[in-house]
């Protein structure tokens, strides 16, 4: 091993310690502050908070005692409908020996909120009162709830495959009315499968092997995405149906064919699907790289108008766990597929916390309040390491949203012909931008010449350029948007990302349009605006190789029925040659566990290859596994390097070459599994 990789390595551990994992107030048991001292007698929480029975009134509850001599005293238990409200039922425990309690009168098939402290007597009437072990579980109910979760992970992404699947098993022991079915496919050949989890149980199926004959399918061919999310509710018949689809994700992007070259005198060759729009031999963007794959979105559209019968029977939630999504064509695109959608506008860091949203995927809640437990889990779970915009929109809502930009184009059309440039311009250059369309290490800077704007900031900027009452209408048409965005329900944050942290990204709008770039621009440029268009199919340019004809087969549901297209075809002073560029998007992992996370004190050693990481394991948690993540020299992400199990001290990383690494340790707790009763 060489020198310099040795006191590179050395440096950036210095202190010992190799800590990035953290979890917000939603999580239990945090760690103390120093992890390997006793607990004091007020910090002496129950551990290992479990649900034993679910009834449809009520849970048995059961945990670890506490392991200190402690003088009398209790644990004292409350129940809540919300975090931090006022409980619904309280009681305590006889002494400290007693580690369970039961209770009733709770409503079926509602998500509940239980803490349980422990409670020392003390000198004359006082005592000590512990922090709070807490645990979000559903009672049980006659209704059921499907949860049909499609991970398209033939890429960079499959080594999440198994965490997430172990974040889904853990979340079905708190929720005893959730069916999921998890569709994944990752890197390897014949690795296309679906696993049936219930109850804190993962069952594999047949399901892929009996309708297609094989074990590898292309996770990026719609009618796979649609067949899975048929079947599952085929295979559930559940009264609420929750979907996510998971992976890469790259805003709009068209179907595309290519044109065969054939020998000269020959006919020329019809069309062929395929050259997806990405980075060959890239396994960081999104498809399929066993086959070759990509998803547009008028496959997305069509893959859910299979899977929701022409949206004549709609999903309750559809949870797009990828970037860009929240974008107006995207969504216009799918808008009869759910009665709501949660998605992310610009990055969505792959935090996946599958463990955390099933307690709130209650059959007594509303489509609106699993979204809105969803956004709020999600962005809370991160740091401003991460920073990042979620949403939910209603399906209902969708067709205003689209009227309202459809009359601001309109009007700023009217103002383009009269010559007012300069206001768009300045308010199209201010606005909040999401899409760095970089690929490689790019620089990740949020701004023109990105290409998705917040519809919000656009609207906002303009009716401070124009003003009240202008000719043009575009004050009243800047206004129509905003409050139709009203009906939007968000959260963000605004940080500097870790993988380019000299960075701001302050995004905080919500849904995305395509902005009028720079006028003049080159003719060839390859801008989504240069394919824009809804006279599809049409010729055009493959930048990657420009000897290759192209055909744009189909384009946006959006900009067929709309005239937002209308505007960004008239905003460039020469018509854009319809071209068609390379478009990398990433999902970083927000290196956020959904369980318990501990601090660890990592030491290190040099070994021959690398470094030797070795750990004590924490005081007050029980591990269920431990994980190590690492960011390359000059890499994007962090990568998951190795899931260990609980009884690990230890892992060897081998390093390739010399360069800058971070490495981190995390630690999750263990999930204990109920008994799911009767009435």
């Amino acid at each position: 091993m060489k020198t310099g990789l040795i006191r590179m390595v050395a440096a950036l551990i210095f202190g010992g310690v190799l800590l990035l994992a953290l979890l917000a107030a939603l999580q239990p048991q945090t760690a103390t502050a120093n992890p390997g001292a006793p607990p004091e007698p007020g910090n002496a929480a129950p551990r290992s908070l479990h649900i034993t029975a679910f009834y449809t009134d009520g849970f048995a509850v059961a945990w670890a005692p506490v392991t200190l001599t402690l003088p009398a005293g209790e644990y004292r238990w409350q129940v809540m409908e919300r975090p931090g409200g006022p409980p619904v039922a309280q009681g305590a425990t006889a002494d400290l020996q007693t580690t369970t309690f039961t209770v009733h009168g709770l409503q079926p098939g509602q998500t509940y909120y239980i803490e349980v402290r422990t409670w020392v007597a003390g000198s004359g009437q006082g005592g000590v009162l512990s922090r709070a072990a807490t645990l979000v579980a559903v009672t049980l109910d006659s209704r059921t709830l499907l949860v049909a979760v499609y991970f398209a992970a033939d890429n960079d992404l499959a080594p999440y495959i198994p965490l997430i699947s172990e974040r889904l098993r853990a979340g079905t022991a708190n929720n005893p009315n959730a069916r999921v079915l998890y569709f994944t496919d990752g890197a390897a050949a014949g690795d296309t499968q679906i696993a049936a989890i219930a109850h804190g149980v993962i069952t594999p199926t047949d399901l892929v092997a009996a309708a297609w004959g094989a074990t590898e399918l292309d996770s990026a061919d719609p009618a796979v995405l649609g067949w899975f999310l048929r079947t599952a509710r085929e295979q559930t018949q559940a009264d609420l149906n929750i979907a996510a689809i998971l992976g890469h994700g790259v805003a709009l992007a068209p179907e595309l064919a290519h044109i065969p070259a054939t020998a000269p005198g020959d006919p020329p060759a019809a069309p062929e699907p395929g050259l997806p729009a990405l980075p060959q031999g890239l396994d960081y963007t999104p498809g399929d790289v066993t086959d070759g794959g990509y998803l547009s979105t008028p496959d997305l559209g069509a893959a859910l108008t299979l899977a929701t019968a022409d949206g004549a029977a709609p999903f309750d939630v559809i949870f797009f766990d990828q970037c860009f999504q929240g974008n107006l064509d995207v969504l216009y695109e799918v808008r009869q597929a759910a009665t709501v959608f949660v998605a992310s506008p610009n990055y969505a860091w792959l935090v996946a916390p599958y463990a955390l949203y099933l307690p709130h995927f209650a059959p007594a809640a509303a489509p609106d309040a699993i979204a809105d437990a969803i956004i709020h889990i999600y962005q809370a779970l991160l740091t401003n390491q991460n920073p990042n915009a979620i949403f939910y929109v209603r399906s209902a809502d969708l067709p205003a949203i689209a009227a309202a930009v459809d009359q601001l184009g309109d009007a700023l059309g009217r103002a383009l012909a009269a010559g007012a440039v300069a206001p768009i311009r300045l308010a199209a250059e201010q606005s909040k931008y999401v899409d760095t369309t970089q690929c490689g290490r790019g620089y990740l800077h949020l701004g023109q010449p990105d290409e998705l704007m917040g519809a919000g900031s656009f609207a906002r900027i303009l009716r401070a350029q124009f003003g009240s009452g202008d000719g043009f209408g575009v004050d009243a048409a800047a206004t129509a948007v905003l409050e139709s965005l009203e009906q939007v329900t968000s959260t963000f944050r605004i940080g500097h990302p870790y993988i380019e942290p000299t960075e701001l990204w302050d995004y905080n709008d919500k849904l995305t349009i395509l902005a009028p770039l720079p006028r003049t621009a080159p003719p060839t440029v390859a801008w989504r605006a240069s394919i824009y268009r809804g006279d599809a199919p049409f010729v055009a340019v493959w930048t990657p190789d420009p000897s290759q004809q192209i055909v744009v087969t189909q384009t946006f549901a959006y900009v067929r029925e709309g005239r937002w297209d209308e505007f960004i075809g008239a905003w460039f002073t020469a018509p854009l040659t319809p071209t068609v560029g390379q478009w990398c998007t990433y999902a970083p992992p927000g290196m956020v566990m959904t369980d318990t996370v501990a601090a660890l004190a990592v030491t290190t050693t040099v070994v021959a290859d690398g470094l030797r990481l070795t750990w004590t394991p924490p005081a007050d948690l029980e591990p269920a596994l431990y994980q190590v993540y690492a960011r390359r020299p000059n890499g994007i992400n962090r990568e998951l390097v190795a899931v260990l199990e609980a009884d690990a001290t230890g892992y060897d990383f081998i390093t390739a070459r010399p360069g800058s690494y971070q490495l981190v340790v995390a630690a999750g707790a263990k999930v204990y599994l109920p008994v799911v009763a009767g009435e």
